[in-house]
This record gives structure tokens, C-alpha cells and sequence, in this order.
């Protein structure tokens, strides 16, 4: 029996790709959703006295913004029951330990395809999540067009 669901999004057709599979389920099990949406700053280091930490917060606000918009849409369209989670930290890391500490009963989450060499050098958070997952973990595949926004900006979703 599922009753939660944990939808893991980042603004790109992945995440899109995650929210509609993880809306789909949720409404045919009747179980409620987190959408949770993981942003992962880079250190910003500055030997002057300014840096531009505002305008990296203000990017990942707005690309958290867009994710959550987008999910919110599907699952609202679906009537599914829903809560927005924003997170920060290590995508895979942060993702895990919240489907832990709710006790969700599936992850969804988008695929994004990288190149072997990509990754070979950092593997993809959907790869990790599946490996580090106390529960069930289902990847939704790419729309057919393959259209992917990109890594929008490293956050839950991104692989």
C-alpha cells in the first residue's frame, strides 16, 4: 500500500517527467505527495569584500520557484494532496534523508541522461537515491522528445 510519495523536481522536463508519473500514482494508490526541491549553492569564495551571494540566492529561489510551480500544477490538475519541501545540501544525500525521516514508501524521481563519461565522474542522483533508498525507487524517463531544460541550477531532480 503506498501512502506517501516523495516527488523529487528541479524545474526540468526530468522533474516535469517525475511529477506527472508521481501524480498518476499518488492518485491511483490515494496517497498524498511531498514534492521536495533540493538546492545544492556552490561555495562561493570572494578575496574582495563583495561576492555575489544575493544574486546566486536569488537564482536558486527562482529556479526552487519554477520547480515547485510546475509540480504544484500537475498534482493540483490531479487532485493529489501535496506539500512543498525545500531543502539544501547534496541532492541525492538531502533526498534520502527526507523519504527517511517522513517514512515515504516511494521516491519518484526524474532520469536525465548524461554521457558515459559524465557519468563515470559523478554518477547521477537518481542512480544514488536508487542505491541509498530505504524504499522503492521509481526514475520516470524523459519525455520522447528528449527536450531536457539542463541542470537547472543542481537541484532535486537534476541527475
Amino acid at each position: 500500500m503506498l501512502r506517501q510519495i516523495l516527488i523529487a523536481v528541479d524545474g526540468s522536463s526530468g522533474g516535469s517527467a517525475a511529477a506527472r508519473l508521481g501524480a498518476d500514482v499518488a492518485a491511483r494508490y490515494g496517497a498524498s505527495v511531498v514534492v521536495v526541491h533540493v538546492s545544492n549553492p556552490p561555495a562561493v569564495l570572494s578575496l574582495s569584500g563583495s561576492t555575489p551571494v544575493d544574486a546566486l540566492d536569488d537564482l536558486m529561489q527562482s529556479l526552487q520557484a519554477r520547480a515547485f510551480a510546475d509540480a504544484d500544477a500537475i498534482l493540483d490538475a490531479s487532485d493529489v494532496p501535496h506539500t512543498d519541501v525545500a531543502l539544501v545540501g547534496s541532492p541525492a544525500r538531502a533526498i534520502v534523508e527526507e523519504a527517511t525521516r517522513r517514512g515515504v514508501d516511494l521516491i519518484v524521481i526524474g532520469h536525465r541522461g548524461l554521457s558515459a563519461v559524465e557519468r563515470f565522474l559523478m554518477g547521477s542522483v537518481s542512480t544514488q537515491v536508487a542505491h541509498r533508498a530505504t524504499c522503492a525507487v521509481l526514475i520516470a524517463p524523459l519525455p520522447e522528445d528528449g527536450d531536457d531544460d539542463g541542470d537547472a541550477g543542481a537541484g532535486a531532480g537534476s541527475r
